[in-house]
């Protein structure tokens, strides 16, 4: 099976809510700006291992990893270990982010996403970063 390991460094920025104003919908210039660095790092890492893009309807299982920083006022005991993170931001936040950025780099279609991993991490100031895995279903793997 082809895949794609891909580490985005800094602070993940979950999907926010489209904008809607009377010129029109929009989404936030920094949820866009971060799209921006994502989709290029994901092309960077593409050319880099050698993958092609997945044909429409090749299914693609897609693994998306957030590691957010402790909050300033964490004390210094907790703020130096990594622990699973069950609050906000959101899973599918994150997850949309990864996803929207990796249309038209790593798939074609976001529906030819079949299985989907999350997990978000609060880690060390530092070592915030994105890490998407994409691992793309073979015609001969397919028979299952």
């Amino acid at each position: 099976m082809p895949e794609l390991h891909a580490i985005i460094p800094g602070r993940p920025v979950p999907a926010a809510r489209p904008r809607v104003t009377r010129y029109g919908t929009y989404i936030p210039k920094r949820q866009q700006e971060y799209m921006e660095i994502v989709r290029s790092s994901l092309a960077v890492a593409m050319r880099s291992q050698r993958c092609e893009i997945a044909r429409t309807g090749v299914p693609v299982e897609l693994e998306v990893s957030a590691h957010i920083p402790w909050p300033k006022g964490t004390r210094k005991s907790d703020a130096g270990t990594i622990v699973p993170l069950a609050g906000r931001p959101d899973s599918d936040n994150c997850l949309k982010t990864g996803m929207d950025a990796a249309i038209g780099v790593v798939y074609e279609d976001d529906g030819q996403v079949w299985r989907v991993t999350v997990e978000k991490w609060r880690v060390p100031r530092g070592s915030e970063k994105l890490v998407i895995r994409a691992v793309w279903v073979d015609e001969g793997e397919r028979q299952a």
